[in-house]
C-alpha cells in the first residue's frame, strides 16, 4: 500500500543501504521484523544482485538506480510442483510487484551544494529486514525535498548534517 505522500509517485528506485541516513532512532517490534524476514526467505532465494552497465555506473556514483536497471538477484523459490526455479524479474520486463512484495521505503532527497543526501524516516521494520538479510540495495520511492522541509523533521540539528 502506498503512502499518502508518495501514492502518486511511480519512481521506484534502488539505493545503496549506506546512502540512506536515518537520523531518528526507530522503535522496533522484533517479531514484526522476523515475520518480514521469514516472508523474504520463504518466497525468495537471494542470489548476488547485479545491475546493467548503466545501473552499475549509477551504483558506483552513489546515485539512485531505476528499477529497470537492476536485477535484484531474487528468484522465486522452487516449490515441489515446479521443475525449476523461475526468474522473478529480468531487465527487459520490469514489474516491481512481481519480484519484491516489500513496499518501497519513502526517502526524502535533499540536494545541498550539488550533493544529494537521502533521508528515511519511515519504513523502519522494512529497512531492518533488508539490513539483517544483508541486501545492499533497498527498494525506495524518492521524494524531492528542500533543506527547510527537512528542518520540520530535524529542527536546528539540520545544519550539522550538511557541514
Amino acid at each position: 500500500m502506498a503512502s499518502i505522500q508518495t501514492g502518486r509517485l511511480n519512481n521506484i528506485m534502488y539505493l545503496r543501504r549506506e546512502l540512506i541516513r536515518r537520523p531518528i532512532l526507530p522503535v522496533l517490534d522484533e517479531p514484526k521484523i522476523e515475520r518480514m524476514m521469514q516472508t523474504m526467505n520463504r518466497e525468495y532465494e537471494h542470489i548476488p544482485t547485479t545491475a546493467t552497465e548503466q545501473g552499475e555506473k549509477l551504483y558506483n556514483q552513489g546515485r539512485p538506480i531505476p528499477a529497470s536497471e537492476v536485477n535484484t538477484g531474487l528468484r522465486q523459490r522452487q516449490t515441489e510442483s515446479e521443475d525449476k526455479v523461475t526468474p522473478a524479474k529480468n531487465n527487459e520486463n520490469c514489474d516491481e510487484n512481481q519480484y519484491d512484495d516489500m513496499t518501497p521505503i519513502d526517502v526524502l532527497a535533499v540536494v545541498h551544494n550539488g550533493t544529494p543526501y537521502y533521508f528515511g524516516f519511515g519504513g523502519c521494520h522494512r529497512f531492518q529486514a533488508y539490513d539483517r538479510a544483508g541486501w545492499d540495495l533497498i527498494k525506495v520511492k524518492i521524494m524531492p525535498a528542500t533543506k527547510s522541509q527537512l528542518k520540520l523533521y530535524l529542527g536546528s540539528s539540520i545544519d550539522s548534517i550538511f557541514e
